[in-house]
């Protein structure tokens, strides 16, 4: 199972995902898209993936934009913590 994400923030540079952002765990289930402008975090019934921003923020508009399956997604959990 795959999830698709595209992420903006203010802060955020015109740029990769991996400039903007670092992989915290499950390295193994992340994979870059569109010339690393996206990410899409691979999901098992073992693990999965996070990530956090190489940037601190103190407000601003955020953005993200998550695709599951339409099949069994049950256990997926989709959190955006600020």
């Amino acid at each position: 199972m795959s999830v698709g994400i595209m992420l903006c923030g203010a802060k955020a540079i015109d740029g990769s995902f991996q400039e903007n952002y670092m992989v915290t765990w499950g390295k193994q289930h992340v994979f870059f898209l569109n010339k690393g402008q996206e990410v899409q975090l691979s999901i098992d019934k073992t693990s999965g993936a996070g990530f956090r921003s190489r940037w601190d923020y103190d407000s601003g508009f955020f953005e993200m934009r998550i695709k599951i399956p339409n099949k069994d997604s049950r256990g997926v959990v989709t959190a955006f913590y600020v």
